[in-house]
């Protein structure tokens, strides 16, 4: 497995200062980091087939088509992937995002899963919180606080130390379930309730159609302005593809082929476009110039934003594929501007992973169009 070279590391530390420890990089066709192995500091991996079998000392975050995750992370976990099975213990957060999300271990602080089918089996423990929110959502564990859900089919049978949120189609609670706290659900129709089942709260129901939740549930959720951003990317990068669809396919392949020159570059642009502009301003004749280079610089920082989502769903889209090929398409850019989107929402670590796209992202744009200038030259 290819060991990237510590320069690079450093620099890419100096971005994420959440990774103010060492941190370890691991990509490639399959990654198994075996039982018995340990990584100090944080750990990061991208891969079609991830297994994390070992001790992490730091936070994790991984990306793949399939993504198994044993033994134990000290602190936070981020994982996106097709198929994501976590049995181990997390010593922080724990945020996935997937097709199908299996949990069956610990995690000491809170759980948010957003995935087509989740399911939280009955040895899982949350210490804190759980957010939960798919198509179909079951839930069998223990949440020592309090639970949300938006889901179409969702089955509770668990134990609940706090108060419990649920918003879906069709609701089953199961003999096992245990709330302590409030239940307060929104249906399509009233819940299925095990007489085994005990509420020791006030039980709420209000009954909605799922038509109007969904009108309801997105401006409030999402926000108006959130879904003018959303468009805003989408349309905004399917735009520049379109029109720069040969030179737009070099910015990808570059990026990802070369992801850690891209960073590098990128994150120099970002740093000594502005110092070189006040050192110029110092100058008397410096005033055009500096005008010119911002110019410039706010049109490479225009266009590593809207690049980001479509380097992004590129990635992902080869990882789930499994393809040799880097392909660009309206359906890999769509996927991208989602979870981009979807970072957005995600604290610390949402953050992190979109600065480390953008700063690629401009880099592969700055490089490849330099290698276009010198080749027209």
């Amino acid at each position: 497995m290819r060991r990237f070279p510590l320069t690079l590391v450093v620099a890419l530390l100096i971005l994420m200062p959440a990774a103010a420890s060492a941190a370890t990089f691991r990509y490639g066709e399959n990654y198994s980091l075996l039982k018995d192995e340990a990584v100090e500091g944080d750990f990061y991996v991208a891969s079609p087939n991830a297994t994390i079998a070992g001790r992490v000392s730091g936070d994790l975050q991984a990306i793949g088509g399939n993504v198994f995750l044993g033994n134990g992370v000290a602190q936070d976990v981020f994982i996106i992937g097709g198929t994501v099975n976590s049995i181990g213990s997390v010593g922080g957060d724990l945020r996935i995002i997937g097709g199908t999300v299996v949990i069956s271990g610990r995690v000491l602080e809170d759980l948010v899963v957003a995935g087509a089918n989740s399911k939280v089996l009955s040895t899982a423990t949350i210490q804190g919180n759980a957010v939960l929110a798919g198509g179909q959502v079951a839930l069998d564990g223990t949440v020592r606080g309090n639970l949300k859900i938006v889901g179409g089919r969702v089955t509770v049978n668990a134990v609940i130390d706090g108060s419990a949120d649920i918003a879906a189609d069709e609701l089953i609670i199961g003999p096992n379930t245990r709330v302590l706290g409030d239940l307060s659900y929104a249906a399509s129709r009233p819940a299925l309730v095990d007489p085994a089942a005990k509420i020791f709260g006030e039980t709420t129901y209000k009954e909605i159609s799922t038509r109007s939740k969904v009108q309801k549930l997105i401006p409030t959720f999402w926000g108006t302005w959130v879904f003018v951003r959303f468009f805003m990317l989408l349309v905004g990068a399917l735009v520049l593809h379109g029109v720069f669809r040969r030179i737009s396919e070099r910015f990808v392949q570059f990026g990802i082929s070369h992801f850690l020159k891209s960073f590098l570059w990128g994150f120099l642009f970002l740093l000594a476009v502005p110092v070189a502009s006040v050192l110029v301003l110092l100058t008397f004749v410096g005033m055009p110039f500096v005008l010119l280079g911002a110019s410039i610089y706010v049109l490479f920082l225009t266009l590593a934003f809207f690049y980001s989502p479509i380097l992004l769903g590129a990635i992902i889209w080869k990882l789930a594929r499994r393809e040799a090929a880097v392909i660009v398409s309206w359906k890999s850019i769509l996927l991208g501007v989602v979870v981009v989107t979807l970072l957005g929402y995600l604290p610390y670590g949402g953050i992190v992973l979109k600065s480390f796209l953008f700063v690629i992202a401009l880099g592969a744009i700055g490089t490849v169009l330099f290698q276009k200038f010198s080749e027209v030259r």
